[in-house]
Parts: C-alpha cells; structure tokens; sequence
C-alpha cells in the first residue's frame, strides 16, 4: 500500500468517525455553514475577487476550518481538493 493511498484511508476513516460522533444539530450546523461558504464563495467569484484578496482568503480560512469537522487535511491534501473543485467545474 502506498503512502498516499494509506493517508487517503486514514482520512475517510477519521471522517466516518467524526460524522458518527455529531449530534444531529451539529451535523445539520455544518451543512449550513458549508451553503454559506458556498454562498459568500460564489459572490466573490461574481464580483471576479482575486483568490489572493482579503476577502476569498478569510473565506478559504472559514472553509479549512469547517472541513477540520470532518477530517484533518495536510496542505498537500487541503491543495488537492482546490484542484478536485476547479478540475470537477472544468469538466461539466
């Protein structure tokens, strides 16, 4: 098993794991906080915000700490979801 693949199970693992232990009320906290993420995401990228400003930074930042809920990510892992969003929007 490589050491990717390992990190990657580990990741899911403790995923599943934090899931499990949220109340129903925390999970649904979570997946509201994820729509406004999302929401104030999409305004900056309407109002063509540079990813570098201020702005998209502190979103980013909320967003980093919304997904530590879920799991822990590594800043290897955390840039591989930025490439998993642009490569899933770029291809339909």
């Amino acid at each position: 098993m490589t050491l990717e693949a390992f990190t990657i199970k580990d990741s899911i693992k403790e995923s599943n794991e934090n899931v499990k232990n949220m109340s129903k009320e925390d999970f649904e906290k979570t997946n509201q906080d994820w729509v406004h993420i999302l929401d104030d995401l999409a305004k900056q990228w309407k109002n063509r915000a540079s990813a570098g400003s201020a702005e998209v930074q502190k979103i980013i930042r909320r967003h980093y700490e919304w997904l530590k809920k879920y799991w822990t990510p590594n800043c290897e892992s955390y840039a591989g979801i930025g490439e998993g969003y642009t490569s899933a929007d770029s291809n339909g």
